[in-house]
């Protein structure tokens, strides 16, 4: 007759929540896609892990199985290279570690994919001033290829940039956004270089550094410099032709004087004429004689008149009171 181990329902159930809880491990660590060395090694180890705990339930928990030697020894086996696993992942974790301390870290997937498909060139940096991530690396590498630390990219750019450098010459010293305009001849680019801390609970724990293109900004700018060039040459050269109607009208005006002037003389002429004809013909009459040459007198004196007031408002020119005294005269 055969004894059952009076603890074999507590084992049962702690083999079974040590497995659920290294499956649930292992699904949420695969759906959240924690892409590094580390990850890697949890899932090898969790694997061997639960395939001693099946072996050890199949041994200890279910009855009246044959080979329960064979379960008891691969469940040895199983523990055994999930240890192993585990030490050997560590080393090489580890000794990535030490071999490039300023990796690039993978973001979880929502965060990474956010930074992603931010347009323009973003790097996030550590409080140290190592460079973590980057969402487009292909861009930075021709603008400076691998750069390590943040300082280091600044002091390149520094050579290029003209006029006053607002970054500070140590990081730490950066507690709010700094940033200027740099123009990268590589590119044909102008880039608006903006450089913010990360706070969290009134602690900088890190630095975004934004590469914003401005090139189409610029390039509006110079368009609408020209344009307003454009706007300035064609104002000149309006006023210019408005000048110049202005002239051809005060032109027409004046030859429109001129015309009346020369209808009002021509009758005034042939006025005068006639009046020197009766005057001749009626020379032996002397009691019309006196008076017909004040009225030949008084007509020429019209005549002049009309010259005169016709001229003056050609040239523009006030002669009224001339005309006054000559009349007083």
């Amino acid at each position: 007759m055969r004894t059952l181990d009076p603890f074999i329902i507590i084992k049962s159930i702690m083999l079974l929540i040590a497995t659920l809880f290294l499956c649930a491990i292992n699904i949420y660590s695969f759906l959240r896609h924690k892409r590094n060395l580390f990850i890697t090694g949890f899932h090898v180890s969790s694997l061997f892990g639960l395939c001693g705990l099946f072996c050890l339930m199949m041994d200890n928990v279910i009855i009246g199985l044959p080979f329960k030697v064979s379960y008891s020894t691969a469940a040895h086996i199983s523990f055994a290279l999930c240890i192993l696993s585990i030490a050997v992942f560590s080393a090489l974790a580890l000794a990535d570690r030490i071999r490039n301390p300023s990796g690039y870290q993978i973001f979880s997937p929502n965060l990474e994919a956010v930074f992603s498909a931010i347009c323009d060139l973003a790097l996030v940096v550590d409080y140290r001033g190592n460079i973590i991530q980057i969402n487009h690396p292909e861009k930075l590498q021709s603008l400076y290829p691998n750069p390590a630390r943040l300082m280091e990219l600044l002091l390149f750019f520094k050579t290029r940039h003209h006029g006053e450098w607002p970054f500070p010459d140590e990081i730490s010293a950066i507690d709010e956004e700094v940033q200027c305009e740099l123009f990268s001849q590589e590119q044909n680019a102008h880039f608006m270089l903006k450089l913010t801390p990360i706070v969290s609970n009134q602690c900088k724990i890190g630095y975004t550094l934004l590469f914003e293109d401005i090139s189409a900004i610029r390039q509006s700018e110079i368009k609408l410099k020209e344009q307003n060039s454009f706007l300035i040459q064609a104002n000149e050269k309006l006023t210019h032709y408005v000048k110049i109607a202005g002239a051809l009208e005060a032109e027409e005006e004046r030859l429109l004087i001129l015309r009346q002037l020369q209808s009002s003389l021509i009758e005034k002429i042939e006025a005068s004429i006639s009046m020197i004809s009766n005057i001749r013909d009626n020379s032996f009459i002397k009691k019309t004689h006196k008076l017909d040459i004040k009225d030949l007198s008084n007509l020429l004196r019209s005549i002049y008149k009309d010259v005169r007031a016709s001229v003056s408002r050609i040239a523009g020119k006030d002669v009224t009171s001339h005309d006054k005294s000559s009349n007083c005269r």
